[in-house]
């Protein structure tokens, strides 16, 4: 009974790790495809007129594991605007991840056309009104598509030498 123990805890290890990459890989893809479907149906979508209530960039700080430190600047804005005679608050740019930069002056640039107390057009689905977005774009897609595949890819990876190891152990074994 000992000897078939290593091929099944092999398994479960891989399998484990296969679930974990698969799984990652497999949201990255569905939100890409998600983004871009949303962009391409906002094509449609009506515009009104908004105004810009807030404008800024966040900060953020990371660190990998080996200690080195990053930044990330992330453009923030809220608007309102009135659609189908009532009004709503909007915080989204575009579809899909929000976008993030490595430098303040990129994102502070990314930011330039919605000064505070700026008009601008809103596009909002005409199913819910306060679903909207001043881009009619989606941001990340094509990177989150590629990690997507990339972390599918390496589920594999990892999931095909466990696999190969139990359906071999038994032969190895003389059985």
């Amino acid at each position: 009974m000992s000897e078939n123990l290593g091929p099944m805890i092999g398994l479960l290890c891989g399998g484990f790790f296969v679930l974990v990459f698969a799984g990652i890989g497999a949201f990255l893809i569905y939100q890409s495809v998600r983004g871009r479907q949303k962009a391409d149906a906002s094509q449609s979508w009506p515009s009104t007129s908004g105004q810009i209530t807030e404008a800024h960039v966040s900060h953020h700080t990371s660190s990998d594991t080996d200690g080195e430190m990053s930044d990330h600047y992330t453009p923030q804005v809220k608007y309102t605007y009135q659609a189908i005679g009532q009004e709503y608050q909007g915080d989204k740019l575009g579809f899909g991840f929000q976008q993030s930069f490595g430098s303040q002056a990129k994102a502070q640039a990314a930011l330039a056309p919605f000064p505070v107390g700026a008009q601008v057009t809103v596009y909002y689905d005409p199913n819910n009104p306060a679903e909207a977005v001043l881009e009619r774009k989606a941001g990340g897609a094509t990177l989150s598509l590629v990690l997507g595949i990339i972390f599918v890819v390496i589920g594999l990876c990892i999931g095909c030498p466990a696999l190969v190891g139990l359906v071999l152990a038994p032969w190895s074994s003389g059985q």
